[in-house]
């Protein structure tokens, strides 16, 4: 399955590794970890960034992982463009008191076909690739 994933650093990478690991053909473009200062450029070069690789991949799937302007970005690329759209998210109760992140939280949620754990947090990312791939269509 070709898929497109980025998002939290340590996460994003376990997941992309077990995802190859389970044959699957995986672009990771890094997200880096939850930046603090935010602006609507780096959004503006997120969105053209994704709009690129899925172009250029094109995927059967994007996987966001975490928080940050890079799932967000990812999550708008594939609702654009009709790819099926995987959240790896921990609970709202977990985000604190940032609003940012709870806004976040919610668009994530909303434009998800599927919301699954966070990879190493509490499931391995190895179990977390099997539930991605079991959403494979039918060839």
């Amino acid at each position: 399955m070709r898929t497109l994933i980025t998002g939290e650093s340590e996460p994003a990478a376990a997941l992309a590794g077990a995802l190859r690991d389970l044959g699957a053909d995986v672009e990771l473009i890094a997200g880096g970890a939850r930046p603090t200062a935010r602006r609507v450029a780096d959004l503006a070069r997120e969105l053209t960034e994704f709009e690129r690789a899925a172009a250029e991949h094109e995927p059967e799937v994007a996987v966001a992982v975490g928080l940050g302007d890079a799932p967000v970005a990812l999550a708008l690329v594939a609702t654009k463009l009709g790819i099926p759209l995987i959240t790896c998210q921990r609970e709202a109760q977990a985000l604190g008191d940032g609003q940012l992140d709870h806004a976040e939280w919610r668009i994530l949620s909303e434009l998800a076909e599927e919301r699954l754990e966070m990879p190493g947090e509490g499931v391995g990312a190895d179990e977390i690739a099997r539930r991605v791939l079991a959403g494979e269509p039918a060839a």
